[in-house]
């Protein structure tokens, strides 16, 4: 079953923040700066959370996951410019 999991990082270290950066990249799109969107099942979440964990000062670093529901994703606004992402939320299990 895959969901859209929110990821928020907090990160001083530029080589690190850059590492983690790339890794989400490869399981989401960036909605800001340090906060990522992740259409993802329940085996690459914890992929995921693996690989980050292994590039992060577990003492000065932090990364948020909070899973985002279908009913809150279709009642979501935005101010200011971009475009929200478009999931295709008919093809999400909840």
């Amino acid at each position: 079953m895959r969901q859209i999991m929110m990821v928020c990082y907090d990160i001083s270290d530029n080589k690190t923040r850059r590492a983690v950066e790339r890794t989400l990249k490869n399981y989401g799109i960036r909605v800001q700066y340090s906060v990522f969107e992740c259409q993802i099942n329940k085996n690459k979440f914890a992929q995921l959370r693996w690989q980050l964990q292994q590039l992060i000062d577990p003492l000065s670093d932090r990364i948020h996951y909070f899973p985002l529901c279908l009913s809150c994703l279709t009642k979501r606004t935005q101010q200011g410019p971009g475009k929200l992402n478009a999931w295709r939320l008919h093809t999400l299990v909840m």
